[in-house]
């Protein structure tokens, strides 16, 4: 595949991820102790760190 579509597969790929486990997490989310929110809020800022630094190289054409 062309490497231009690299960052456009990774942007996809963490939204995948972050949309399996934030369903798997609201659907349990009555049942859980206030808590169990810092672990998901973590998780978040991991992937939207990733989502940002996909969205950052997709801007630099020069690399492809």
């Amino acid at each position: 595949f062309m490497m231009q579509y690299y960052a456009y597969i990774l942007m996809f790929v963490v939204f995948d991820v972050m949309a399996i486990f934030l369903y798997a997490w609201g659907n349990a989310l009555l049942e859980l102790p206030k808590s169990a929110t810092l672990p998901i809020i973590g998780f978040l800022a991991i992937m939207f760190a990733a989502m940002a630094f996909a969205l950052h190289q997709s801007g630099r054409r020069s690399i492809w």
